[in-house]
C-alpha cells in the first residue's frame, strides 16, 4: 500500500519499460539524480504474502563520506540512542519532496 493507499498487485507486474532505463531513485524523487540501478525484479511468495523481491546495484561508497568520517572520529560504540529526527527523516524527506513535485 503507498501513501494513496493504493494497492499494488504484483500479477499484474509488467516492467518491459522500466527495463529500458532501470534507475533507482531516493523516495521517488525523479526531478533528483538516481541513487542505483535494477538490477532484476521478481514475482515472489514469503509465506502467504506475495510481492515483488528485487536487487538494486548501488554506486561504490567513497572512503571520506561525511558520516563515516564522524563516526570514526568518536570511535566504536559511542552513539547508542538515536534522535527523534532519524526516525522521522524518511517520511519528512518524502514530504519535501512531494511538496516540491507537486
Amino acid at each position: 500500500m503507498d501513501w494513496d493507499k493504493e494497492v499494488v498487485l504484483s500479477k499484474g507486474m509488467d516492467d518491459s519499460h522500466f527495463k529500458l532505463n532501470p534507475i533507482v531513485t531516493l523516495q521517488h524523487c525523479y526531478y533528483m539524480p538516481p541513487v542505483g540501478k535494477s538490477v532484476w525484479r521478481k514475482k515472489g511468495t514469503v509465506g502467504n504474502r506475495r510481492g515483488i523481491k528485487a536487487k538494486t546495484q548501488y554506486p561504490k561508497k567513497p572512503d571520506d563520506w561525511p558520516p563515516d568520517v564522524v563516526s570514526r572520529s568518536f570511535g566504536p560504540g559511542y552513539r547508542k540512542s538515536y534522535s527523534e529526527d532519524d526516525a522521522r527523516l524518511g517520511s519528512a524527506f518524502f514530504r519535501f519532496c512531494s511538496s516540491i513535485h507537486r
